[in-house]
């Protein structure tokens, strides 16, 4: 009986080790499910993180995109602009040429003007010379015509 008993005994230690052996394989199960569930939610969060950092990204892409329309609208703009502002820049010279030949004939006028104004006053002398001598002959004809009457009487 001694080895029947040793073969019980024998077996009880063999049936405590798998005891202790199936409790730890039940544990890390366990531990394996609970970092298998960790594991899901971390990839959900990864999942949704990413999602987000894509909307963010097609966001960002939106506003680059109405970025560059504006700044195509920005530099049509100034090149109207400009081209405005060469128009401006040609028109004020025409009109800035145009003052300088309406100066010169101002100039050439004020000239004429003042060479007729010579003339003007050496008429205007000839004229009282002329006053002057026709008074001086109307005497003259009546001291004439005067002697005369008294010649006749």
């Amino acid at each position: 009986m001694l080895p029947a008993s040793k073969s019980r005994g024998q077996a009880g230690e063999t049936g405590k080790g798998f005891a202790v052996a199936a409790g730890e394989v039940k544990a890390l199960a366990s531990q394996a499910k609970n970092a298998t569930q960790e594991i899901a939610t971390q990839i959900v969060a990864v999942q949704t993180e990413t999602d987000a950092a894509v909307a963010a990204i097609r966001r960002i892409f939106d506003v680059i995109n109405r970025v560059g329309e504006t700044t195509t609208s920005i530099v049509s703009i100034l090149d109207e602009q400009n081209a405005a502002i060469g128009d401006i820049s040609r028109s004020a010279e025409s009109a800035a040429a145009g003052a300088r030949a309406v100066a010169g004939h101002v100039l050439e006028i004020s000239g004429a003007a003042a060479t007729s104004r010579g003339a003007v006053d050496d008429v205007v002398r000839t004229v009282h010379d002329l006053m002057d001598r026709n008074r001086a002959l109307g005497q003259a004809i009546a001291t004439f015509v005067s002697e005369m009457r008294q010649a006749a009487s």
